[in-house]
């Protein structure tokens, strides 16, 4: 068997022999499987015969074929055989399930900008009562100081200046973290 496993792990998948079987039974006949190349069907018949009884060739032919024969596809719509047979059973039902992938990613990419949107006003309207504040605590600020309350003007006038170039140095380490 190791000379088996050695022909299947050697042969490169081309679009002519796909890769990862459908959903069959391993004991499904020759007939129902698509076939191998004859060459490579022979080499494995070649190398299998000798460690197997004669009864049994044609069911481990139909397990190895099974194997090789497996076919691997993934993607939003399905496979275009699928299609085919989809729009066989239902003429234009292929055409209704690619419109409908269209849709749905339009839908995902009007989302995706909304949220963007969302985002860029929420950090707009952040800045905004940032600004707000700060003009408030600066505001208070000045009106202590014409009061003549130096220590409340210094306290207000000091944190405000503090937040601010704390907001600038960080916001700058952030930006160049990334």
């Amino acid at each position: 068997m190791k000379k088996v496993s050695v022909l299947a792990k050697d042969r490169k998948p081309s679009a002519a022999t796909p890769e990862k079987a459908s959903n069959k039974p391993e004991n499904a006949e020759t007939e129902s499987l698509p076939e191998l190349r004859p060459q490579l069907a022979e080499e494995i018949k070649h190398g299998i015969e000798p460690l197997l009884q004669k009864n049994q060739t044609t069911q481990v032919m139909n397990v190895v074929q099974s194997v090789l024969l497996r076919e691997h596809f993934s993607g939003p719509l399905p496979h275009p055989r699928h299609f085919r047979e989809y729009d066989e059973i239902a003429p234009g039902s292929a055409e209704r399930i690619i419109r409908m992938a269209e849709k749905a990613q339009d839908h995902n990419i009007n989302m995706e900008a909304k949220v963007v949107d969302a985002q860029i006003d929420d950090q707009k309207r952040g800045m905004n009562y940032g600004l707000l504040a700060l003009l408030v605590v600066l505001g208070l600020g000045g009106l202590f100081a014409f009061l003549g309350n130096n220590v409340a003007a210094g306290l207000f006038l000091g944190t405000s200046v503090l937040g601010v170039v704390g907001a600038f140095i960080t916001g700058r380490v952030k930006k160049s973290n990334k």
